[in-house]
């Protein structure tokens, strides 16, 4: 129980930072088309909440593993910088690992906390995605024009890996 509330904790700040981070470097990177792309991580998100409820009614566990890990994905093909169809695929997996976590997140504050201080709970969860958003977006203005838009990307990533790492305890492996 203490490693979800801890996974839980860590979901929405880091996914919100890559998906702010990833509109501001498409904006920033001025290649053509790139509003479609960073648009694929919505609708990709909003198409993944459904069937991702449903999968977590039985597999809670699991989604908080792998909204992280589905998202990771995704960067690493976003960032390989190839056609046009390749950045579109890696901003739907980014949709659909951040539909994932987050729900995920929220489902088991729902679960597991109830009572006068639920919410509370939920309240907090919310206002670290809004420090996901803010420092995403502080991030990648801060960072020299001189990067590549990938690199820039995978800079304001980085809190992905520090959330993955966190996770990859020994419950990791022991998944129920």
């Amino acid at each position: 129980m203490r490693w979800l509330c801890s996974a839980v904790a860590v979901i929405p700040c880091v996914a919100s930072a890559e998906s702010t981070g990833g509109n501001a470097v498409f904006s920033r990177s001025g290649r053509r088309l790139g509003g479609a792309a960073a648009g694929a991580f919505g609708f990709a998100r909003m198409l993944a909440d459904v069937p991702v409820g449903l999968f977590l009614t039985h597999h809670l566990r699991r989604a908080v593993v792998l909204g992280p890990c589905v998202m990771a994905v995704g960067v690493l093909v976003l960032t390989t910088g190839g056609p046009f169809p390749v950045l579109v695929l890696g901003r739907l997996l980014m949709g659909v690992g951040h539909a994932l976590g987050m729900v995920a997140g929220l489902t088991a504050i729902l679960r597991y906390k109830t009572g006068l201080s639920l919410a509370s709970a939920l309240n907090a969860y919310e206002f670290s995605a809004m420090i996901g958003m803010l420092s995403g977006t502080a991030l990648i203005g801060a960072l020299p024009t001189s990067l590549s838009w990938n690199l820039a990307f995978l800079v304001t990533c980085a809190p992905l890996a520090i959330g993955l790492v966190s996770q990859a305890q020994p419950t990791f492996f022991g998944l129920v």
